[in-house]
């Protein structure tokens, strides 16, 4: 009688479905990863491009503002709130929108009060404790 040898072992297809979960697992932790940097590159970008309203209120004379108001956001403990104007000007853009799970923290630490063109100052944070620091000069990024 002729033995059909036409087809894998169990042992065969579970080896391969060891290496394949194997490599998924490995390609997921790494997508996750790329999310995470792509969300921080988004904060980042978002921070920066503040830079420029900062400079549009400061040159019209308007103190930043964390609600809408003309009030100075540095007196208080308040953090912007995304997509409200950050100054009291007429045509003043608004705070930018971050992804989710981030938000803007200690905004205006210290007392700068109306503050120098080249002395602003502001900080997002996710809920795993990122956090990009943003001045004058660009941005840090503290895992």
């Amino acid at each position: 009688m002729a033995k059909n040898n036409f087809g894998f072992t169990l042992v065969e297809l579970l080896v391969v479905i060891a290496i394949i979960g194997i490599l998924s697992s490995v390609a997921v932790s790494q997508l996750n990863i790329a999310r995470k940097k792509a969300m921080v590159a988004a904060v980042e970008e978002s921070l920066v491009s503040l830079k420029s309203a900062v400079i549009l209120c400061y040159e019209e004379g308007f103190y930043l503002a964390a609600d809408n108001s003309a009030s100075n956001m540095c007196e208080g403990s308040e953090n912007p709130i995304a997509g409200l104007k950050i100054c009291g000007a007429i045509f003043a853009p608004t705070w930018p929108h971050l992804p989710d799970g981030w938000s803007y923290v200690d905004n205006c630490l210290g007392d700068l009060g109306r503050m120098a063109i080249y002395e602003f100052r502001y900080a997002a944070m996710d809920t795993d404790g990122n956090r990009v620091d943003c001045n004058h000069n660009g941005c840090i990024t503290t895992p």
